[in-house]
């Protein structure tokens, strides 16, 4: 793994958003999960701006996308019963998303917790953590994001 996405690692374990960082690092590693059909790229595009919620951050697109089909997938919506495969198929299509590469990083999320875990190093166990809202979370995953790549980071100003 680049050192700038262990930092990231280390970083969100220090600020409690290790979670998150995990996952950032893992769809960052790895080929990119977003299609980019070369008859469909305004609209994958724009795809993958919808994933990044006007933030225009790769990572937060990463994140938001891996997270709403890691959902999908917990509760159901893609059970096997009833062509659950293909309504992923559609599903991913229709969000630009690469499923195979999805299925890739959810494993390389799992041996990084796996790893972590050999290391003694999982979220912080305290008797009141600090619980961050979504606000705040997205505050400080850029923090730790400007922290792991500086000087390569960029924020647009309007």
């Amino acid at each position: 793994m680049d050192v700038r996405l262990g930092k990231l690692i280390v970083l969100g374990h220090i600020f409690g958003v290790l979670e998150e960082t995990i996952v950032i690092a893992s769809g960052l590693s790895g080929k990119s999960i977003f299609a980019a059909p070369f008859d469909k790229r305004v609209e994958a595009y724009k795809g993958k701006l919808f994933w990044a919620d006007g933030s225009f951050s790769d990572c937060l697109a990463i994140l938001r996308a891996f997270q709403e089909w890691e959902s999908k997938k917990r509760s159901g919506d893609f059970s096997s019963r009833d062509g659950g495969k293909d309504r992923e198929s559609t599903w991913c299509k229709a969000y630009f998303l690469n499923r195979n590469q999805l299925e890739e990083m959810s494993l390389m999320v799992v041996e990084i917790k796996k790893s972590l875990w050999r290391q003694d190093i999982e979220p912080l166990k305290i008797q009141n953590p600090i619980v961050w809202s979504q606000d705040w979370k997205y505050t400080v995953l850029r923090l730790a994001m400007f922290g792991a790549f500086y000087p390569n980071y960029f924020r647009k100003v309007t």
